[in-house]
């Protein structure tokens, strides 16, 4: 059997309609506060969903202004020795550097110009290059070994041997996959051979025919190593 509701439990106020008439007489009191609160909150949204779209736009213009310079740099014959077609691909990939500095595109247009300066012999420019693409890369680009490896054949070049091999080192310890491992050892023991320590080179050496896979590499290699043996 139910309990009986009397008079007394109908006269008694409700606990959720007192506590919703709270909250109505908390909203009415602060509504103002509340409105700008809202309008703030509704104005972060748009402002996120914004800047998201807007930088993906940003980033797909980059990239095709990138791939734009990349097909002119592969699909010209005799690169190198066509001053103008050169010059045209160097300016094409610093005009994606000057109109979209901050995009992804930017930091792998001034990998490639490390890449272009170094083969015409500027190594200053192919250096910071080379160092623009590091500062500005993701922590964990793909190509950040290939960059250490370029700033250390710039150091090489220009005799500056411990930087060249800071380089290299810091070359292997980025290189995850291990890719570059036997040809970075390789380029340290070189090092070593042009500061007069065959010793440390001997050993570098074959550290680098443990990782090689190509075949004439590991036989170069081993030459090297014969040599030095003696």
């Amino acid at each position: 059997m139910s309990a009986k509701v009397t008079k007394k439990d109908m006269e008694k106020p409700d606990p959720f309609y007192e506590f919703m008439e709270r909250i109505y007489g908390y909203l009415a009191e602060h509504r103002k506060k509340f409105y700008i609160a809202a309008g703030l909150l509704a104005g972060l949204i748009v402002l996120t969903t914004g800047f998201f779209f807007y930088s993906r736009h940003v980033e797909q213009q980059a990239e095709k202004l990138y791939l734009k310079a990349y097909e002119i740099q592969y699909s010209t014959a005799n690169l190198y020795t066509n001053r103008e077609a050169l010059t045209s691909v160097m300016a094409a990939y610093e005009e994606v550097i000057k109109i979209y500095p901050r995009s992804s595109a930017a930091a792998n247009a001034h990998y490639m110009l490390g890449n272009l300066y170094y083969r015409i012999g500027d190594y200053d420019k192919s250096q910071s290059s080379f160092e623009a693409f590091l500062d500005k890369a993701s922590r964990n680009h793909v190509l950040t070994p290939f960059a250490h490896t370029g700033l250390g054949y710039c150091h090489e070049e220009k005799r500056e041997y411990e930087k060249a091999l800071a380089a290299f080192e810091k070359a292997v310890q980025k290189d995850t996959g291990g890719l570059l491992a036997g040809v970075s050892y390789g380029n340290m023991a070189r090092i070593y051979e042009e500061m007069k320590n065959p010793e440390k080179a001997l050993e570098l050496y074959q550290k680098a025919l443990e990782k090689i896979s190509d075949p004439s590499m590991a036989a170069f290699i081993k030459r090297k190593i014969a040599s030095l043996s003696l």
